[in-house]
Order: C-alpha cells, then sequence, then structure tokens
C-alpha cells in the first residue's frame, strides 16, 4: 500500500482508512498484514503522537495535542537503520540535537517488533531516573507512556488479540497477550538490565546518567546483541562521550542535527540562540562537548587560545606536576620558556602506584638529555606519617626511582594543600594573563597547551564548580589538579588586606 506523506492528504488518507475498514474484516486483514510488513506505513498511516506545544501544533496543522505521526525523510532513513540494527543485532548510537522526534520513532520502532513479531521480541528501555521510564497516569514524556499512547490510539483489529490496557500494561511492564513478548522499563543502576535476555536495549539521554553508566551499559553485553543509546550532548566526562569518540569501543555513530529537520531553518536557529543560555545551545542545539558544560571551574581556558603546538625538547630541563590519585594518577609535563609554560606532554595511569609511574616516566624520558626536573604536587604525598608507618612517601618514592636514572630532582611542596579556591584563583588567573607582546606585536598566553594532553584539556574544558571548589562526581579533575599545585605555589593571587588607618578611618 501506498504511503501518504503529504500532511493534507494523510489526513484525508487516514479518515478513509478508517471509515472503509470499520465493518470490513477482510480490509483489516489486509492492513494488518501491510502494517506488518512496512514499519514506515504503519507509522504514517496509524500511529498518533503527543504534543502539548500550542506553536508546534500550529506548525504541523492541528488544533489538539494528538498530531499524527508523519516520518521526515531523514525519520524515514533511520527508521531503516535502527530496524537493520535489531534485526542483524548490532550496536548504535543516536547523537542527536533536541526535539527531533527520535525518542518517539525508536519507541515506535520497538512497538512494532513487539506487536507484529513473534515470541522473543522482548525489549528493555532506561533513563536515568524512574520517573523518565514510567509514570503512571502522568505526563506522555517518559518512555513507556509514549508506547502506550501509540497502542492505545490504533484501532482494535490492529492491537494484539485480547489487549487491554489495564491488564496487560502495568507499571513498567508492557505485554502482549497473544505473543508473551514484553517491553520493560528500567532506571540506571549498577546491574541494569541483568537477569534477563531481549532482542534491543535502549539507553536514552545517556550522557545524563550518572555514576553508574558505565557499569550500566557493560551489564547488558551479556543480556543483548542490540544496545541503542541515545542522546544529546553533555559534556565529555560520561561514558557516552568515551563510546561516540571511539575511546572505549568502534560503535556506530549515527548523528542527527537539527537542520535535517525540515521545519527548522536559521530563523529558528536564532530564535533558540536568544531563549537558551549558550551552554544550552552548545548541548541541546550544536551537540558540541566542549560548550555545553555549565558552571565550569576553568572558565578562563579557551582552546583557541591555549591549545597549540608544543615540541617536547629533550635539551631543556622540565616540570612534573602530580596528582597522585591511583584512578587515575595524573601527571603533567611542561617546561619554562621565557616565564611561558608550555605543556607537551602527560601520564594518565589508572590503578596504579606513584612506584609505577615514576617508572613509566623513566621509560618515556630514558633518551632525554637535560635529566632536570622540577616538581610540584599534592602535598599529601609529602605526609610523614607514611614514614612513620614504615612507608616511603610519593615524592621520596619518585626521587629513588629517578635518581638511579640520572635524573636531579627539585621538589617545591608546600606543607599543606591550600584551599581549592585558591587553586582556581591562581590557574584562572594564570588562564588570562598575556605574556608581553612579541615581534610582531601579536600577545600570548603564559600557558600554551599541546594537543597531545588529552587529560589535560579535558579536564579543563569539563571540570565544573561546586560550592567553593570543584565537583569531583564526574572523576575528570584530577589533572587540573596536578597543575594547580605549580600554579598557586608559583602565582598565587593574593589579596590586599586594608587595616581603618590605611583607609584614613
Amino acid at each position: 500500500m501506498d504511503i501518504v506523506k503529504d500532511r493534507s492528504e494523510n489526513y484525508e488518507y487516514r479518515a478513509e482508512v478508517f471509515s472503509r475498514a470499520r465493518n470490513d474484516p477482510p480490509m483489516q486483514a489486509a492492513l494488518r498484514d501491510a502494517c506488518k510488513e512496512e514499519v514506515k506505513y504503519w507509522i504514517n498511516t496509524f500511529l498518533w503522537v503527543h504534543e502539548p506545544r500550542v506553536e508546534w501544533q500550529k506548525i504541523y496543522g492541528c488544533e489538539s495535542a494528538r498530531v499524527p505521526f508523519i516520518l521526515f525523510p531523514f525519520q524515514e532513513d533511520l527508521a531503516d537503520e535502527i530496524k537493520k540494527c535489531i534485526d542483524q543485532g548490532e550496536d548504535v548510537l543516536l547523537e542527536k540535537a533536541r526535539d527531533m522526534g527520535l525518542t518517539w520513532l525508536v519507541v515506535a520502532i520497538l512497538t512494532h517488533f513487539w506487536q507484529f513479531g513473534g515470541s522473543g521480541n522482548d525489549f528493555l528501555v532506561g533513563s536515568r531516573k524512574a520517573d523518565l521510564v514510567d509514570e503512571l497516569g502522568g505526563p506522555l514524556s517518559p518512555l513507556l507512556p509514549k508506547v502506550r499512547h501509540l497502542i492505545d490510539w490504533q484501532p482494535a483489529y490492529l492491537k494484539p488479540i485480547g489487549y487491554d490496557n489495564t491488564r496487560h500494561a502495568g507499571y513498567m511492564k508492557i505485554i502482549n497477550p497473544v505473543t508473551k513478548s514484553v517491553i520493560e522499563g528500567e532506571s540506571n543502576n549498577l546491574n541494569f538490565g541483568s537477569g534477563s535476555r531481549y532482542k534491543a536495549v535502549v539507553f536514552d539521554e545517556f550522557a545524563k546518567w550518572q555514576y553508574t553508566d558505565e557499569a550500566a551499559w557493560q551489564s547488558t553485553s551479556d543480556v543483548t546483541d542490540c544496545k541503542i543509546g541515545i542522546s544529546s550532548a553533555h559534556g565529555k566526562a560520561n561514558h557516552w562521550y568515551k563510546l561516540v569518540s571511539h575511546q572505549v569501543a568502534n560503535i556506530r555513530v549515527i548523528t542527527i542535527r537539527w537542520k535535517k529537520h525540515p521545519f527548522k531553518d536559521a530563523a529558528w536557529y536564532e530564535a533558540e540562540k536568544k531563549r537558551r543560555s549558550k551552554e544550552d545551545v552548545a548541548a541541546e542545539v550544536d551537540i558540541d562537548y566542549t560548550a555545553s558544560v555549565s558552571n565550569r571551574a576553568y572558565e578562563s581556558y579557551n582552546a583557541d587560545i591555549h591549545q597549540l603546538p608544543v615540541s617536547y625538547n629533550p635539551n631543556r630541563p622540565f616540570t612534573i606536576m602530580c596528582d597522585f590519585n591511583i584512578d587515575p594518577m595524573c601527571w603533567a609535563f611542561s617546561y619554562e620558556d621565557h616565564g611561558m609554560d608550555r605543556f607537551f606532554d602527560e601520564l594518565v595511569m589508572n590503578t596504579t602506584s606513584t612506584a609505577n609511574a615514576a617508572q613509566e616516566f623513566c621509560r618515556k624520558f630514558a633518551d632525554h638529555k637535560k635529566k632536570e626536573v622540577d616538581i610540584y604536587g599534592d602535598a599529601t604525598g609529602a605526609h610523614r606519617q607514611r614514614a612513620a608507618k614504615g612507608l616511603t612517601t610519593d615524592y621520596n618514592e619518585i626521587k629513588r626511582i629517578l635518581g638511579p636514572a640520572g635524573w636531579i630532582v627539585t621538589s617545591y611542596i608546600k606543607p599543606a594543600n591550600p584551599m581549592v579556591s585558591d587553586r582556581l584563583k591562581a590557574y584562572n588567573k594564570r588562564l588570562c594573563d598575556w605574556a608581553l607582546p612579541d615581534e610582531n606585536g601579536i600577545g600570548k598566553s603564559w600557558i600554551e597547551i599541546d594537543p597531545r594532553c588529552r587529560m589535560l584539556i579535558e579536564s579543563l574544558e569539563q571540570t565544573k564548580r561546586k560550592d567553593d571548589g570543584v565537583d569531583k562526581s564526574d572523576n575528570i579533575e584530577h589533572m587540573t589538579d596536578a597543575v594547580g599545585y605549580k600554579m598557586e605555589y608559583k602565582y598565587p593571587v593574593l589579596e590586599q588586606v586594608i587595616s581603618y588607618g590605611e583607609r584614613g578611618y
């Protein structure tokens, strides 16, 4: 059967099909066969979405929140790709701008398998909070209420025989009474999806899952052959970004940008920039992982200014800046050039020790000519209590290993760590201060960072403020912590204290 896509003609076609099939069992059977055969025919002819925004109801030519689900061209192509991934058991990541109808499309495809397929068409849908997965009697924004809505507004002859919403669509589970296939829901947790088997598992807005995102993704590897991740940008300090940037796996990424939407143009984009914050536009509209972070701790960092090629020079002494967290341990390497700090490399090691890091350093720079290093870092690494327990301090451990390798080590460690707020002030001031202009009259920042220093760059981009310090929940702050110790040691921001007498009182 033909798929009618023109909106005015689609309304007429739906009305005609509903009217003709109402009392015509052979036609009902033919329609059911057509829907089973072609998911796009079923969506364009029988499905309705919920659109509560009046301005979009007008754009779609509707007078109520019940809007016919008519696929845009990009959604048609995407429907084929998602269905193929489910059929072939392949993972896929759907990287999207917000408000592209993607969640409705994905749950529609799952519902098509559940409704027209045989037994074993079981699916799990998840989000970061339970009320974003299901909420009985509430709004249609969660995942499972969307499924119920798609089922409810179809004619009875398309639904599974005996299906009853009150008996078969309970909280967090929708059951096909004929095939016993289910669409289940679950919120983010360490053991997400464990204990069952599914044809596909959906991770909605996955970049915003907190704390257990990696564990949840990994826990379903033996549960399904098809994991479908869906998300807009939400910074880089999450497992979603590691997946889409292929840091931890080589999963296919399909990017859906706002320009693919036929009702969104340059005027719409300009209006969005006026009504949203810069971070919101970056996250929800532009799919920009760097600019989508709000409340940045290092607001003075600017990639266009600070990220420049820095050549490694084996004939110069240099500086090591240390954070001794063991997962990951982070060391930054720079050398000073006419007062500038030029970062040329870094060391990032997971589940390790200071001795292992020092040995890796010696291996990495075995051929360095000028073997002189200054060390700045976490004062807790110099605690005498460790020596009292028969343990060497972190800095003594570094000297013990670097010394025999020919390195001359000088450490600059304060008796106690300064306040995090003081390190932030010093670091941000150093980032925004300018060195003297060069011979061409062009000023330079005091800090230059080579792109190979990926952890330092991501830490500068992604670390957020929390009260007077930084938010440690994303575990992204360790490399900037390491560098911050040097910034506060050498370039502290001193606040002048003025007495009453000096003010003339």
